[in-house]
């Protein structure tokens, strides 16, 4: 029985670093076509500046409402701050706790054990 807890540990610990090293690979992948998408844009002109832009001087389309786009994307900014704020948040309390646990660890048994 013990042996079978030990097993899943193990398999539960591979698989979060599984995860991490694919979220690792996938936001470095982001970023880095963000960064040439950026690099390639001539114009330097962005979908808020255009249609906020539009909407300020008073340009009227048939087809598109640029007071619309002007605040679904400004919604989506603020969305987009919330929510990397919120994830740093996690990421702070995750260390916090990690830091806590361990402390506690060591004040009982007087070593830290192993990391992960």
């Amino acid at each position: 029985m013990v042996l079978t807890f030990a097993q899943f540990r193990k398999s539960k610990n591979a698989i979060n670093a599984v995860f991490a090293i694919l979220s690792a690979i996938g936001f470095a992948s982001s970023m880095g076509a963000c960064f040439f998408l950026n690099k390639q844009t001539t114009l330097q002109n962005d979908l808020w500046r255009w249609s906020c832009g539009n909407h300020k001087k008073g340009i009227v389309s048939e087809v598109l409402d640029f007071g619309l786009v002007c605040h679904v994307v400004s919604y989506g900014w603020k969305f987009g701050l919330v929510q990397a704020s919120l994830e740093l948040l996690t990421f702070i309390i995750s260390i916090v706790a990690f830091v806590i646990l361990k402390y506690a660890y060591f004040a009982r048994y007087g070593s830290f054990g192993k990391i992960f």
